[in-house]
């Protein structure tokens, strides 16, 4: 079908548009715990209170991104940050090994790189919305929570063999994010 539109296309001399791959949570990289609706994630099996559940969204290296916390659980059990897809595990921990994240229970870092609940900002509620930055130039990773800039979070120190993807891990059924656009 792609084909038959791009020689219309020719035909006419039209510039044909560049097709932009669908932007989505990867459902193969999302923890079986984990229910997909739009752009929603909601952990809704295991554990009232396990880190279990994790997620990817589809686009490597974004530059920004942002997310809305719809509800963070009793325990604030929400992990957002980006992280490499080769060693993700959807249906298992990942923030202290595999990846950057922010806490939204208290705003602490946690990362691949030792960070281990180190102080950044401070506990985020429902409805806030968490933009991730991330320049590749300088290796750095900044969060935005409703609109203040936290400043650098993380300067990666190690060389970054693949791309980093926008990644959560959620830690208590009920716990809601949506990826805005």
């Amino acid at each position: 079908m792609v084909k038959k539109i791009q020689d219309h296309f020719d035909y006419f001399l039209i510039p044909a548009p560049v097709w932009i791959p669908e932007r989505q949570w990867m459902r193969n990289m999302c923890g079986a715990k984990i229910t997909i609706d739009g752009m929603k994630i909601t952990k809704t099996g295991g554990d009232f209170d396990d880190w279990n559940a994790g997620a990817l969204y589809s686009t490597p290296n974004p530059p920004s991104y942002k997310v809305r916390i719809i509800s963070r659980g009793p325990s604030g059990g929400c992990m957002i940050g980006l992280a490499p897809k080769s060693t993700f595990q959807p249906n298992g921990e990942n923030f202290n090994w595999r990846g950057f994240y922010i806490y939204v229970s208290n705003g602490g870092l946690f990362s691949q790189q030792g960070d281990r609940n180190r102080a950044y900002g401070s506990a985020i509620a429902n409805g806030s919305m968490i933009e991730v930055l991330y320049a590749t130039a300088s290796k750095q990773i900044s969060f935005v929570v409703d609109g203040k800039n936290l400043g650098v979070a993380f300067t990666i120190i190690r060389p970054m063999t693949e791309p980093l993807y926008p990644a959560v891990d959620l830690r208590a059924r009920g716990s809601c994010l949506e990826y805005i656009i």
